[in-house]
């Protein structure tokens, strides 16, 4: 079944029910995870270093439906990156839940390069086939 990500907003300490206090809090517990490896960018909210973070839920079917704590960050070379932690999944096992987030991070950042570097090389070869053919 394919599930929908509704981010409803930043977490607002003024207004807040309990899945948005846990919502803060475990934010305030990944976050720092992320700080090293996180870089300052214009488009994202400092709520946590350079991680913003937003409350929201993951919906799917027609009346299910997970609260969730979106962290949004920059990586270096301008790679954009969320986490969806589902909070219900996050309470079973803390510790295991953002060791496993961490532990996939450093993959997927590696494989983004790769895709990035394969991309630009068949853009430049595409481009050096037109200038070639038309001019």
């Amino acid at each position: 079944m394919k599930e929908d990500i509704e981010i409803v907003g930043r977490i607002d300490t003024g207004t807040i029910d309990r899945d948005k206090r846990e919502a803060a809090r475990v934010a305030a517990y990944v976050a720092p995870y992320l700080q090293d490896i996180a870089v300052a960018h214009p488009d994202i909210r400092k709520d946590i270093g350079n991680v913003q973070v937003d409350f929201g839920y993951a919906h799917w079917g027609a009346t299910k439906h997970d609260p969730i704590c979106r962290l949004t960050f920059r990586l270096p070379h301008n790679l954009g990156a969320d986490m969806n932690i589902k909070l219900a999944d996050f309470r079973a096992d803390p510790a295991g839940y953002t060791r496993d987030l961490l532990d996939h991070l450093g993959p997927m950042f590696r494989n983004v390069q790769r895709l990035r570097v394969k991309k630009q090389a068949a853009t430049d070869a595409i481009y050096r086939a037109m200038g070639a053919k038309h001019g």
